[in-house]
């Protein structure tokens, strides 16, 4: 009994622990895509890894039967979407670099 209350404390412990930590993931799915580097003007994709981590910790989650917030659902729904933008520009900014390379 004591073990099987213990490993229950730790679950909704960590659970609590990610609901707070995904905020600030969830900040970066707002920001901008294309940013300028101020020293050199070079254009990269601004683009949070950690969503991705997100998406992966939350589909397991949702495999395990734990309760998953809309808004992270939401994100699940477009994940697909967030990896195909990602790709798109940066090969968007290479084919950029290219021509502006060739002048």
């Amino acid at each position: 009994k004591k073990l099987r209350s213990a490993l229950v404390d730790f679950e909704n412990c960590w659970c609590e622990a990610w609901h707070r930590s995904f905020s600030v993931t969830l900040e970066s799915v707002s920001s901008t895509l294309l940013v300028s580097d101020k020293v050199n003007g070079r254009i990269f994709v601004n683009f949070d890894p950690n969503i991705l981590v997100l998406v992966k910790e939350a589909k397991y989650l949702s495999r395990l039967g734990l309760l998953v917030p809309n808004n992270i659902k939401l994100i699940l729904v477009r994940e697909k979407c967030f990896q195909k933008s990602r790709a798109l520009l940066a090969s968007f900014i290479d084919a950029y670099e290219d021509v502006k390379g060739s002048r």
